[in-house]
């Protein structure tokens, strides 16, 4: 697979597939964009702009949405999910050579260096990329640039994080986040509190505390400004990689060589002791078991308070891991393409290498990165 800035965006689609909410996700280095949409959480959808739910709860389309239904396989996907979503089996029980892989070029305006998705609560896909911001509809990609206020700080965009009131909060590999609000930008700086250094992770916990992990440190918003979390939180680290917050509320931040929680409604932070390598994300199992991503080594659970020899491992290095509605795990790796478990539950105690048979692998064809 190609690295970041091929200038494809691309997408993979199972027979029983459409548009569903929480699916836009940052997938990595080696595929660009992908969308995922799976049909069985149908009264629960988002829908594309321009599409709107009758109280039925039947889809009424606008000449938007029947656009994109021009393309044969999409309008069957939609005739099978009106109905008949309750007929399909488990998805996890398809291979992924039963998927439909669709990609975007840099010839319909896709573009490239992608380092960040988000999905706002109008459907639109938010991408950050090294030349700015951009927003796609599922038709078109346009770039972003604020209405009012200052111009970002940089083009390099490295973290996304869309809230639910509207808001997104933009955070640049070269340090700086920006809040870009109804089309008004602000952004803050190493002079508003910002720690410096790229700014890898952007999340809001359950009392709608903005908390961004940058190379710098960890740092918090809160009464209209920035602040460096340090000692005052037993936060002991001077950098903070990825950042999650759990079912549970807990917060969870990976440091240089450990990973720290914070529980809910707590104003300390506890540590693991675990090691770990430059763990860029974590995510939650259907279950509720936490697996963290690993550039360094591997993806796999977070062990719980120590080492544990019982957890499976795939050993492969990756930036994203994603958990689909389903359960099954989607791993991005650094070069080589997409893995996917159906059913990481059953891997006990596995340790799995980068080529297993035990994971399913995808990766684009040469013609594909041609992007031709």
């Amino acid at each position: 697979m190609s690295g970041r800035g091929d200038g494809c965006a691309k997408k993979l689609r199972g027979p029983a597939d459409r548009w569903r909410s929480g699916l836009y996700k940052h997938l990595g280095t080696t595929l660009g964009v992908f969308r995922w949409a799976i049909a069985h959480n149908y009264p629960k959808l988002r829908e594309l702009p321009g599409t709107a739910l009758n109280p039925d709860g039947r889809m009424h389309k606008s000449r938007h949405q029947r656009c994109l239904e021009a393309a044969p396989i999409l309008l069957c996907c939609l005739l099978s999910v009106l109905l008949c979503v309750e007929t399909y089996a488990d998805d996890r029980d398809r291979t992924i050579s039963q998927f439909q892989h669709t990609a975007w070029t840099a010839k319909v305006g896709a573009p490239g260096g992608i380092e960040a998705l988000a999905q706002s609560r109008d459907g639109y896909l938010w991408l950050g990329t090294n030349n700015g911001l951009y927003r796609f509809d599922g038709l078109t990609f346009e770039r972003i640039d604020p209405i009012t206020g200052p111009a970002f700080p940089s083009r390099g965009i490295f973290s996304l994080l869309a809230l639910p009131n509207g808001d997104l909060w933009i955070g640049f590999r070269a340090g700086g986040i920006s809040l870009l609000r109804a089309g008004v930008n602000t952004n803050y700086g190493a002079a508003d509190g910002v720690p410096q250094g790229r700014v890898r992770s952007l999340v809001q916990d359950g009392e709608g505390t903005i908390w961004a992990g940058t190379d710098g440190g960890l740092a918090r918003f809160a009464q209209g400004g920035w602040k460096r979390v340090e000692d005052d939180w037993n936060y002991p680290r001077k950098t903070a990689w990825g950042i999650h917050l759990d079912r549970q509320g807990t917060l969870w931040v990976a440091t240089e060589s450990t990973i720290v929680f914070l529980p809910a409604r707590a104003r300390r932070f506890q540590t693991t002791g675990v090691q770990v390598g430059q763990v860029a994300q974590f995510a939650n199992s259907s279950v509720g078991k936490l697996w963290m991503a690993e550039t360094t080594r591997s993806v796999r659970p977070v062990p719980d308070h120590r080492p544990s020899s019982t957890d499976p491992e795939i050993r492969v290095g990756s930036k994203a891991i994603l958990f689909d509605h389903e359960g099954s795990l989607w791993i991005t790796t650094l070069g080589d393409g997409l893995r996917r478990v159906p059913f990481p539950e059953r891997l006990k105690s596995q340790k799995i290498g980068e080529f297993s048979h035990v994971v399913e692998s995808f990766t684009a064809s040469i013609h594909e990165l041609s992007c031709q």
